[in-house]
């Protein structure tokens, strides 16, 4: 038998201070670990330098995510200067982990103070990418440990191995998968934040959504997809199609040539409506770059009318450009409103379209109005420099702008409800756009034509003071630019800053003009848009429409000064000829009297008719 001193002479191992170590870090570090979230594995056999594999939990389910860890410990009593502990990582681990194919990371216990840091094993390779230290250059590294695990460190490593794990998964699948592919060319892609890019979704995705997300104004997001490919995604007709609409309504005309180029050699495989919508925009793109007159554009067109949906929007420019080069545009405005009216009611006609056609009407609408606003208050002070005030005219024409103004305000406002409905912002700013041109245009009409005479008894009323709705309108125009800088339609950004442009050139804001017109010029240079040169040399040189419409009416002015000389002229001559006739009237036999307005009556002997 043998008692306590026996065993405490016999030969028995020894305990170590670093196995006690190790299992003191070992019991301290499990509990750190909710159970719910983590399954914590042990690794036992034949231990190479890991401890363990850490399954996590998702919604009270196995994932098979996991990530590696090992454990280290320490007694070090000085820590470096910075409070950070220096371990030696022999190269052979590192490598180790990494061929293991799922995050890992180191661990370090320190026993002096009951603490645990750790450090992920990429990050640590990421600091020797950073200081140019090779890996393989040396037997091992040191790590610096200086982040505690405490439980913003714990969800950290959940959330590296749920990313992980959900990308080796698509992974895995894609592989699988990619073998069946119809292009063997396809490529699978992913960057630095394990963001999967696979030619193929993409080609599927474009196809399949790509021309409704344009008709939202959606074609920078299409772009953006397309740039997570490979270059050997762009293999079908639609989806070079879409591509090159894309690129057109973003400013990019020789990309989008090049795109649509591409779809023509296989246009094949597109339907005829398909076809036409290639066809137009082959077209436009090639008439935007100077590479066809405007006869050759307009012939080219001519042949596209029929179309289901396109055929639309060419018979929709065609009513406008009808109007717009019309003489008598007061008759013709009727004529041009019930051709877009039948145009929208086309069956073929989508709902984009219809908003579409919808913003041109209201700001041909609002241009009218403002006309007859001109006409009315010219008439009236012809009148009343005639005949003096007439109270009667003056209320019956207010009451006829104030009837058409109102309609036209609620139009603009339905339209742009009807446009939030559908979510179609590029339509809401559309409209945002042309409302703002028809309030400066007739904020700019008021200041140049108002009615002369001054009633009895009432003095004129003062003006009031227009800035505060300019400046509503900067704000307006200013959110359209935003908007359409953020979807990419450069051109219809320089339709808005042109706009912008006026507004602060009417007001005198001559610094932040300067300003609008530099961002022009650089958008056309950047975007080599030619054809835009010619609206921003206009812009410089008077063609803001305050100074042409100031012109025209000073022209006017001088014209009726001359007119009035010479009515005055005839006036007095006439005079002399009533005293003439008036020696005569007794002895002319049954008189014959006209009225000429406004040169006055008319006697002859009835008998000289």
């Amino acid at each position: 038998m043998i008692d306590d001193f026996d065993i405490d002479d016999m030969d028995l191992p020894f305990v170590s201070s670093e196995e006690s170590l190790e299992t003191l870090s070992n019991n301290n570090f499990k509990p750190l670990f909710d159970i719910n979230r983590f399954e914590i594995r042990s690794e036992v056999f034949r231990d190479k330098g890991l401890d363990f594999q850490i399954e996590i939990k998702k919604s009270s389910k196995y994932t098979n995510f996991r990530f590696a860890v090992q454990l280290k410990s320490t007694k070090q009593k000085h820590p470096n200067i910075d409070g950070s502990i220096s371990v030696q990582i022999q190269t052979s681990n590192i490598n180790y982990l990494l061929n293991l194919g799922m995050p890992s990371f180191y661990v370090l216990y320190d026993s002096n103070t009951n603490t645990f840091y750790y450090e992920n094993l990429l990050s640590f390779l990421e600091n020797l990418n950073r200081n140019s230290t090779p890996l393989e250059s040396q037997e091992s590294h040191v790590i610096r440990f200086n982040k505690l695990l405490v439980p913003d460190g714990i969800e950290e490593m959940y959330n590296v191995a749920l990313k992980r794990g959900i990308f080796q998964r698509n992974i895995n699948e894609k592989i699988a998968l990619h073998s069946t592919a119809i292009n063997p060319g396809d490529k699978i892609t992913f960057d630095k934040d394990l963001n999967l890019s696979d030619d193929k979704e993409i080609r599927e995705l474009v196809e399949a959504i790509g021309l409704l997300l344009i008709n939202e104004g959606r074609w920078k997001e299409i772009i953006s997809v397309h740039k997570n490919a490979t270059g050997h995604v762009a293999t079908s007709a639609k989806y070079n199609l879409v591509l090159g609409i894309a690129n057109y309504y973003n400013g990019y005309y020789l990309d989008s040539l090049s795109f649509l180029k591409t779809a023509g050699k296989k246009q094949n495989e597109l339907s005829d409506d398909l076809k036409n919508h290639l066809l137009f925009f082959e077209i436009t793109v090639k008439y935007s770059l100077g590479l066809l007159t405007q006869e050759q554009y307009n012939q080219r067109l001519e042949n596209l009318e029929t179309a289901e949906i396109i055929g639309l929007y060419i018979k929709l420019e065609k009513a406008k450009d009808r109007y717009l080069k019309s003489i008598d545009k007061i008759n013709r405005y009727e004529q041009y409103v019930k051709e877009v009216t039948e145009i929208i009611k086309d069956p073929s006609a989508e709902k984009s379209f219809i908003l579409f056609a919808k913003c041109e009407l209201i700001l041909f609408e609002g241009f009218k109005n403002n006309m007859d606003y001109v006409k009315e208050v010219s008439i009236i002070n012809a009148l009343e420099d005639e005949f003096g005030p007439i109270v009667q005219i003056r209320v019956e024409a207010a009451k006829r702008f104030m009837k058409a103004n109102e309609t036209w305000y609620n139009n603009v406002q339905s339209l742009k409800n009807e446009a939030l409905e559908c979510k179609n912002y590029l339509a809401l700013y559309n409209a945002v756009t042309n409302e703002v041109k028809v309030s400066y245009e007739f904020d700019v009409y008021t200041s140049y034509v108002t009615i002369e005479k001054d009633l009895p008894n009432y003095p004129k009323p003062e003006m009031p003071d227009k800035l505060p709705n300019f400046q509503r309108m900067l704000e307006r125009i200013r959110k359209a630019i935003e908007y359409y800088y953020y979807i990419g339609h450069i051109e219809n950004v320089l339709v808005a800053l042109s706009v912008n442009y006026e507004i602060l050139h009417f007001i005198n804001e001559s610094q932040k003009a300067s300003e609008v017109l530099k961002e022009m010029e650089l958008l056309i240079n950047n975007y080599d848009l030619d054809k835009h040169k010619k609206r921003v040399d206009s812009l410089k040189n008077g063609g803001t429409t305050h100074e042409t419409f100031k012109d025209s009416v000073s022209e006017l002015l001088n014209k009726s000064k001359l007119d009035k000389e010479e009515y005055d002229i005839i006036i007095r001559e006439m005079k002399k000829m009533d005293e003439l006739e008036n020696k005569t009237r007794k002895s002319i036999k049954e008189p014959y009297i006209i009225e000429l307005f406004p040169i006055g009556h008319f006697i002859f002997p009835k008998t000289s008719i």
